[in-house]
């Protein structure tokens, strides 16, 4: 009975949350920066720059803003064996709620989850190879938005963590032929170092996002 009493309590909230959201039309596009540090590859931080568009089923100042995001990016960072260059490819889903609205300023909290998939370009004194990611992705933000009077148009500027997992199937390959799972710097020593034509496990990355752009909602 509590089972069935907790699920209509939550299918009511539910409903309330739909009947309060209008679903018009929001098109969406903004610049990107972004620094995400590897965190098994000590001192690996990749600068990344993009753009991405957005489709948000909400008017402006909706309560529950779903929205989705293609991102592309593209940067490079150092490593003690060289320089690895990335692009960058990501779709994700989103949900906000209203933190402040007001005078055609609306602030909202924002989390959601996506996938992404790089291409990195390890180069180096005795490797040249790619390497293909693929990370299940956790976006969370503020985002911030102005809708100029008499208009369907808003600009807004957001800020916020995202965290990446690897699922990717890659193995570091040794220069004696063994081949590990792990990853890091470390993972050759006493082993002759990476092979030539060694994957690259990329592991958990983190860091901040930053954005800008505009919305005009139909």
């Amino acid at each position: 009975m509590r089972a069935f009493t907790t699920i209509k309590l939550l299918s009511v909230a539910f409903a309330t949350l739909v009947s309060t959201q209008s679903f018009a039309l929001g098109l969406g596009g903004q610049l990107l920066y972004s620094n995400p540090e590897v965190k098994d590859y000590d001192g690996l931080n990749f600068d990344l720059a993009g753009v991405s568009g957005t489709l948000q089923l909400g008017e402006f100042d909706s309560l529950l803003a779903p929205a989705v995001h293609a991102q592309f990016a593209t940067g490079s960072g150092d490593t003690p064996n060289g320089k690895t260059d990335v692009n960058y490819f990501e779709v994700t889903g989103t949900g906000g709620v209203l933190i402040y609205d007001q005078n055609n300023i609306v602030v909202r909290g924002v989390a959601g989850i996506g996938i992404g998939i790089a291409d990195i370009d390890v180069r180096a004194t005795n490797i040249n190879n790619d390497t293909d990611a693929s990370f299940v992705v956790f976006p969370f933000s503020v985002e911030a938005s102005y809708l100029v009077p008499n208009t369907n148009l808003s600009f807004f500027a957001n800020a916020g963590y995202k965290l990446y997992l690897d699922v990717a199937d890659e193995r570091i390959r040794c220069a004696d032929g063994t081949v590990s799972s792990d990853t890091g710097y470390n993972v050759c020593n006493g082993k002759g170092g990476f092979a030539s034509d060694s994957e690259f496990p990329v592991g958990k990355m983190d860091g901040v996002q930053l954005g800008v752009g505009i919305k005009l909602f139909y």
